[in-house]
């Protein structure tokens, strides 16, 4: 699902290079000019914000130096640039789903919190407000979107919960609809 969050930026930069590439493949000049006004129009402005959004985002972050080439070979980096480049708009899901979501408990300040603990506390309150954004838009989806919240796990919901997250997937498959299969008739 494709909720507005500070790392939609990423999830668009893709889309915004084909809408930039179709403008300089386009064969005329009048074919350009309609592909530039809708860019001025609609995605520009969208981008602008979710650069601006992006920006306010990371400047909680502190500067990390570059990964060692061992870390850059490694398998868990390679993974998770696969999960990163293969990231795109989802706008609509024809058929039922199942959409788990941890519930992470807010971050609670003690009264002498350092600024880093404070920032860190702000970036995990939008990452909240983020994850709530795409429950609900996975909840507005109607009937078919089976949305479930777990408390008290973590990101790897699956591991952590892992008792309750295998029994809401297999209520999930229970209540699938079955499709009748083509069988060829007997002799």
């Amino acid at each position: 699902m494709y909720v507005h969050s500070p790392q939609s930026v990423l999830v668009d930069w893709d889309e915004m290079r084909r809408k930039v590439e179709a403008v300089t493949n386009a064969p005329t000049p009048r074919q350009q000019r309609a592909l530039i006004d809708k860019m001025l129009q609609t995605d520009l402005p969208q981008y602008e914000q979710e650069l601006k959004d992006r920006q306010r985002f990371l400047q909680g972050f502190p500067d990390e130096p570059i990964p060692s080439e061992e870390k850059l070979k490694g398998r868990s980096y390679r993974v998770a640039q696969a999960v990163h480049n293969g990231a795109q708009r989802y706008t609509k899901i024809n058929g039922p789903l199942l959409a788990i979501f941890n519930e992470p408990a807010p971050v609670v300040l003690k009264p002498d919190a350092d600024a880093k603990a404070k920032a860190h506390a702000e970036r995990e309150g939008e990452d909240l407000k983020m994850v709530k954004r795409q429950e609900e838009a996975f909840r507005a989806l109607g009937s078919d979107a089976h949305v479930v919240s777990i408390s008290g796990g973590n990101h790897y919901i699956f591991r952590s919960n892992e008792d309750e997250v295998l029994r809401d997937m297999d209520a999930f498959i229970a209540n699938l609809p079955v499709e009748p299969r083509d069988v060829a008739a007997s002799p």
